[in-house]
């Protein structure tokens, strides 16, 4: 008996440290997602990396993302990609073609980036071990998202995102590590939209 209670004690034990660490990592996950949407922009510059072993993708960039609210503007490699909540203008420089949809549409490259910028309740959250001094890194699971797993690192000081390694449903992971942050910057009126008149030798592709 005395052996019994002793092994339930340690497994209440287990079992509410699991919940207070869970707690705890969506504590910090919430409170870092809402220190970034409390600016009225936010624009970053990153360093990405994708891959996929069974499809032998590898491929590194650089690129920058200025979100407000439901608008985007993304650059990266050849692509720009503009969103004002409303239409989607992907821009490929090198085609020199501009292809617009409806934004309800979007399930382009930028998905990642909108991901940790965005707290989703559904996904279960607990801290893992990191090298990083200074860094808390918290591990996110959802079974059921195309991105069944990331591991977001947050500067423990400052509660702002590093980066993340992102995981789809796929094979693929993504690793994105932000460089630089800029908040509240003025904004150009036709930012998250894609200029024609300044492209005259684009063709526009309307998908809508």
């Amino acid at each position: 008996m005395k052996r019994l209670s002793i092994i339930l004690a340690v497994a209440i034990a287990f079992m509410t440290g699991s919940i207070y660490a869970q707690t705890s990592a969506n504590a910090l996950v919430k409170k870092t997602i809402d220190k970034l949407n409390s600016h009225k922009n936010i624009e970053i510059s990153f360093d990405y990396q994708v891959s996929n072993g069974d499809a032998g993708l590898s491929k590194k960039d650089t690129g920058k993302a200025i979100m407000q609210g439901d608008a985007y503007r993304l650059e990266i490699a050849d692509q720009q990609i503009s969103s004002d909540g409303k239409t989607l203008w992907t821009y490929l420089v090198d085609n020199k073609e501009v292809m617009v949809s409806d934004a309800s549409n979007d399930d382009n490259i930028m998905t990642p980036i909108k991901l940790i910028s965005t707290y989703d309740k559904n996904y279960k959250m607990r801290f893992v071990n990191t090298k990083e001094k200074g860094v808390k890194a918290v591990e996110m699971t959802n079974a059921k998202s195309d991105f069944n797993k990331v591991i977001m690192k947050i500067d423990e000081a400052t509660n702002t995102i590093k980066g993340a390694e992102i995981y789809d449903v796929n094979g693929s992971k993504y690793i994105v590590t932000i460089t630089k942050t800029v908040t509240d910057k003025k904004l150009g009126s036709k930012t998250f939209s894609f200029d024609t008149a300044a492209h005259p030798d684009v063709e526009v592709i309307d998908m809508r």
